[in-house]
């Protein structure tokens, strides 16, 4: 792969959507590109956590762990009280908060450990794990009236606090970056709150580690990197630069990309106007693998990660929706082996819905794949065997993500080997399917 050949396919792509791409995204819940998976719980599950093969849920009285058909409480209060936040403190234990007595518990998976408390955090709303010694909460220590809502660490051994920034407004949710950056979503102390009242701010790692200790942060120690939310209930990072937030006036999944970048840009992943549900929280559950070529992005590979979102209508539905990127797949109708004098279909699936994009053949067999192209955040993925195509098609995708190419195969004396791919653009992300190797015989 040579920087020529790069330049050479990125202006036959170019040139060929400006000539024919009438892409319109149609109305969905979910952004196209991604796979959705939901998860029933019990009706009044709410706080809750996906460790991959288990679910934990508070009821209000109990914080259960399920796996499969069985369940086990990892902590049970004598009387109802109203959960905050539940999440990961270790590799066998959660942090679990309540706002009604104010606790913070640190609750081992292991049933021959006891949960216990350490601590209380008036009114806590939200929390992230900071490192492996503080976790960071937020929460209205001065009340319901304070005019500045706190952001608290505590330490999750012994449990001792300090106070880490004093922000105005009511408790505003927080999420932690990858190298120790802190965001931090404003929220309003009137209700409802002003259209456009919430703003992303970034507190430094830097700054964040000079406040333990006897200071702590304002609002004038932080970085506003976007502004005119209209609200943030919930709050979490992935690992290439996008916040994901829940818009709790609209009834949308707000991502906001590359947050630290010159430009970000919101759009809305999820839209739950119309629905019975709303998204209540979300999680960022990152992948093992940390590649370059791999993001959580859509139409991208699988294995990037997924986004868990609580739904719930607070009283007899509440379930988890899983979300991952879905790459498009391109197939030839007769299989991967085409007899002669044969008429075949080349047919794309989970692409873009409704509008054109491409399909490209190229001789030989493919042997991997690279990044080529990036007309958005996300990379393109492309086989080393299509910088120079023999075929560059226009195709048009329904309304299902499928597109299909009608080809003919006359017959050779011997096999021919080919490559076959297919590219498109939404408008506000771009895609290609794996690459397929066929042989016309």
């Amino acid at each position: 792969m040579t920087t020529v050949k790069n330049h050479l396919l990125r202006i036959a792509l170019s040139a060929a959507l400006a000539g024919v791409l009438t892409a319109t995204a149609s109305p969905q819940t979910i952004e196209q590109g991604y796979a959705s998976k939901l998860t029933d719980l019990p009706s009044e599950a709410a706080q809750t956590l996906d460790l991959g093969a288990a679910t934990v849920y508070f009821t209000g009285t109990d914080l259960v762990l399920a796996q499969g058909t069985t369940t086990r409480s990892l902590l049970q209060f004598p009387k109802s009280v109203f959960g905050s936040f539940t999440i990961r403190a270790a590799a066998g234990a959660l942090l679990f908060g309540e706002s009604s007595d104010g606790g913070i518990w640190w609750v081992p998976l292991d049933p021959a450990n006891k949960p216990r408390q350490l601590g209380t955090i008036k009114l806590n709303y939200s929390a992230a794990l900071y490192n492996r010694r503080w976790a960071i909460v937020s929460g209205k220590t001065g009340g319901f009236a304070a005019k500045d809502n706190d952001l608290i660490a505590i330490d999750l051994t012994n449990g001792t606090q300090d106070q880490i920034a004093v922000l105005p407004g009511a408790s505003g949710p927080i999420t932690v970056g990858r190298n120790g950056d802190l965001y931090y979503a404003t929220a309003s102390a009137s209700f409802p709150p002003p259209k456009g009242f919430s703003d992303i701010v970034k507190f430094p790692a830097a700054r964040v580690r000079s406040a333990f200790g006897t200071t702590h942060l304002g609002m004038s120690d932080g970085v506003v990197l976007y502004q005119g939310i209209d609200a943030a209930g919930s709050l979490v990072s992935d690992r290439d630069g996008d916040l994901f937030l829940t818009d709790w006036v609209n009834g949308n999944i707000v991502e906001i990309s590359d947050v630290d970048g010159k430009a970000p840009r919101a759009s809305t992943l999820a839209s739950y106007t119309g629905s019975s549900v709303s998204a209540s929280g979300l999680q960022f559950v990152p992948s093992a693998a940390n590649r370059y070529d791999q993001q959580f992005e859509p139409f991208q590979r699988s294995g990037t990660g997924r986004l868990v979102v609580h739904e719930s209508d607070f009283s007899s539905i509440s379930r988890l929706r899983k979300l991952s990127p879905r790459r498009a797949h391109i197939e030839g109708s007769k299989g991967n082996k085409i007899p002669k004098a044969t008429a075949f279909d080349l047919v794309v699936k989970n692409g873009m819905t409704s509008g054109t994009g491409f399909v490209l053949v190229g001789m030989g067999r493919s042997s991997g794949e690279a990044i080529v192209h990036r007309p958005f955040e996300a990379p393109i993925l492309w086989s080393k065997m299509l910088l120079q195509p023999i075929l560059i098609a226009p195709v048009a995708f329904d309304g299902k993500g499928e597109a299909t190419l009608g080809l003919y195969n006359p017959g050779f004396s011997n096999p021919l080997s080919l490559t076959t791919q297919s590219y498109f653009e939404t408008g506000v992300s771009a895609g290609s399917s794996g690459p397929t190797n066929l042989v016309l015989q």
